[in-house]
């Protein structure tokens, strides 16, 4: 089940925030198309303000804990599920 959580950043000095979209093949029998459509600013062109804003609906990197086993292999780690 998903739940959405705190970001990390949110507790940490002022960042930019990464956009991940993953999207999957689309494999059906009338071989409709799905679209995503993405409205980008380059970096030079934003504000810090803007740079900065944290949305609402932001969460923790999903690669995070496995990342973190992989660089300290014997660390204990705790995750809770709801």
């Amino acid at each position: 089940m998903y739940s959405p959580r705190n970001h990390r950043v949110l507790q940490e000095k002022a960042s930019h925030v990464t956009r991940f979209i993953a999207l999957a093949d689309v494999k059906n029998p009338l071989n409709r198309k799905y679209l995503y459509a993405l409205k980008l600013v380059p970096i030079d062109k934003m504000t810090r303000e803007d740079l900065t804003n944290q949305p609402e609906d932001v969460t923790e990197n999903p690669y995070r804990e496995i990342a973190e086993a992989e660089s300290f292999p014997g660390k204990e780690t705790v995750s809770c599920e709801i």
